[in-house]
């Protein structure tokens, strides 16, 4: 690799020797380009090296997989690196990165696609400073193989949805005894959790691919922004679903032990494999219940999405009304690719959720296996080993190299990384800059369901031990389908991590909130109690009041302004 010093990667032997800092960090050369823009939605925060090795190496072996399955590469070439600079995932600070320069040659290498546009996805703008190298020699390829891999992933997805949940409730059901036991599990969760994730990768690019189509045609149809109009109210997504089966409970007295028998994989932290699902503990849905009492018959989940699968319609008629009579065929063929790739997206991630899960109970009981024999000092000791080592080489001084490792993680969690760095990132205090402490604040994200509101809001940074009020805005780093219990509650929300085809952004526009995604620093710089003001059209999100001891006030669904399309793209930016 030209003007690039080749890295070892830290999980093979470093990992295995029980360096702290190599279980949750690792070296880069210094003109390769990281983020965690993103990549951060699945795992946010800083994770265990347990949970770190799970992801990252499962997920690095995918991508390279993917490249050869959509005809980006050849299969002769499609294997892992050893070095960490030619990696698609890496890990810093106890965070999964992605490598911007390995993401911008993949872009390279398909049709309609580029490095430039990979970027401005992730950033709303090319910030790296690289120019594209396209590689034509590799387009018709890709245009046949890549759909070809979009349909087989498709059919595979929906397949492992049903065989996971079968699989889920019966280990669940019937746990591993034994340290043997529980390390098979554990194993052959990531077995499991590696197509599914491919497969939710790979449907995720259709799925980003359908939207900007249909916002390229809002826009020839004289509607730009209609986009977030367009890709809702497909009705049956796993997440209202599990909306539909709670309100049962709260408001029906449906049985609550059913409820976490078909949904208990979920958690506020599904991604974690450290935190626990409902189905360990059921404190966060008990909480809702009452809040769910609350609220009027019209937000009942069912009704919310009734209302959204008139408005799309609707907005499908306006869309083919303004367009030439010869584009209204692609503008069908996109709307149905959309109604087809973003519900399935959501398929994707609940199956995999179910595999964490059971990687979490086998990783349970074998830390308590391992702590009953004295290897460990507590159960949850074991999320601070590596895949490697619960697989069966421990640290020698496993005690030692655990309780470094703690320390490194404590450390990790009192700093923050920049949004993209090249090379090895500096660390950030948490601190939020005196500027903004008190004075007006105004953030920009990405307006991805429209609608104006004015409220009251509250941070939620755990969704267990944050309870969100009735008619509040929901201010929070990221979210998982766990947290879809919370948006009925929720009078708009604002999220740090994200994009157009993120969870949160799907879920907000599938139950009509207004929602601003991708703001980075929302749950820095907001505070509870801030009288906000979010238009989920242009992205922009004004703190017009200060908390200090002032009441919360119920939120205030506003009529949306006008606002041209210069001055959304610049909000978006």
């Amino acid at each position: 690799m030209k003007g690039r010093r080749r890295r070892a990667l830290g999980w093979g032997a470093e990992i295995g020797g029980g360096a702290p800092r190599a279980s949750m960090h690792m070296d880069s050369g210094p003109d390769v380009m990281w983020t965690t823009r993103n990549f951060g939605e699945a795992i946010p925060g800083v994770q265990t090296p347990l949970g770190l090795t799970f992801w990252v190496e499962t997920s690095d072996v995918t991508l390279v997989r993917t490249t050869s399955d959509i005809g980006a590469v050849a299969a002769s070439r499609a294997n892992p690196s050893g070095t960490a600079d030619e990696r698609f995932m890496g890990m810093f600070y106890g965070r999964m990165a992605g490598n911007i320069s390995r993401f911008r040659d993949l872009a390279d290498r398909m049709p309609g696609s580029s490095g430039d546009s990979f970027e401005e996805q992730i950033f709303g703008m090319v910030r790296s400073g690289e120019r594209n190298r396209p590689r034509r020699a590799r387009y018709p390829i890709t245009a046949v193989k890549m759909p070809y891999a979009a349909w087989r992933s498709s059919r595979a997805q929906r397949r492992d949805r049903v065989e996971l949940d079968r699989w889920w409730t019966a280990v669940v059901a019937d746990p591993p005894t034994g340290l043997d036991a529980a390390r098979a599990l554990f194993d052959e969760a990531c077995r499991r959790f590696q197509p599914v994730i491919g497969a939710h990768g790979l449907i995720t690019m259709m799925a980003q691919g359908c939207y900007e189509q249909v916002s390229r045609l809002a826009t020839l149809a004289g509607m730009p922004g209609a986009e977030a109009e367009l890709i809702t109210g497909y009705g049956g997504l796993e997440e209202t679903l599990l909306l539909s089966d709670l309100w049962r409970v709260g408001r029906e007295g449906a049985s609550l032990e059913e409820f976490v028998r078909r949904h208990g994989s979920h958690g506020s932290s599904s991604g974690d494999l450290s935190r626990p699902s409902w189905r360990e503990d059921r404190g966060q849905v008990e909480s809702l219940l009452e809040a769910y009492r609350s609220l009027p018959e019209s937000e009942r989940p069912e009704q919310r999405q009734r209302r959204q699968v008139e408005s799309r319609r609707s907005t499908e008629l306006r869309l083919l009304a303004g367009l030439p009579r010869w584009r209204r065929p692609l503008a069908r063929a996109a709307l149905k690719g959309a109604a087809y790739f973003v519900p399935l997206r959501e398929t994707g991630k609940t199956a995999y959720i179910q595999a964490i899960d059971v990687a979490r109970l086998g990783a349970r009981v074998a830390g308590r296996e391992l702590a009953r024999a004295g290897v460990i000092e507590a159960a949850d000791d074991v999320f601070f080993l590596t895949r490697a080592e619960l697989a069966g080489t421990l640290p020698t001084d496993a005690a030692a190299v655990i309780e470094a490792r703690k320390q490194f993680y404590r450390e990790c969690q009192l700093v923050r990384l920049p949004d993209y760095w090249k090379g090895v990132p500096e660390p950030l205090p948490l601190e939020v800059p005196a500027e903004h402490r008190d004075g007006p604040v105004t953030l920009r994200g990405i307006g991805v369901a429209p609608g104006v509101v004015v409220g009251t809001a509250r941070v939620v940074r755990d969704s267990e031990e944050d309870q969100l009020q009735p008619g509040e805005i929901l201010v929070c780093e990221t979210t998982n389908p766990s947290w879809v219990t919370l948006f009925l509650v929720a009078e708009a929300m604002v999220i740090d991590i994200g994009g157009v085809i993120s969870h949160g952004a799907i879920a907000a526009r599938e139950l009509g909130i207004p929602c601003v995604i991708n703001t980075r620093d929302g749950t820095r710089l907001l505070r509870t109690g801030d009288l906000i003001r979010v238009d989920g059209s242009t992205g922009m999100v004004t703190v017009l009041d200060r908390a200090v001891t002032r009441e919360p006030v119920v939120a205030e669904t506003v009529v949306a302004e006008t606002v041209s399309e210069p001055e959304q793209r610049e909000a978006i930016s």
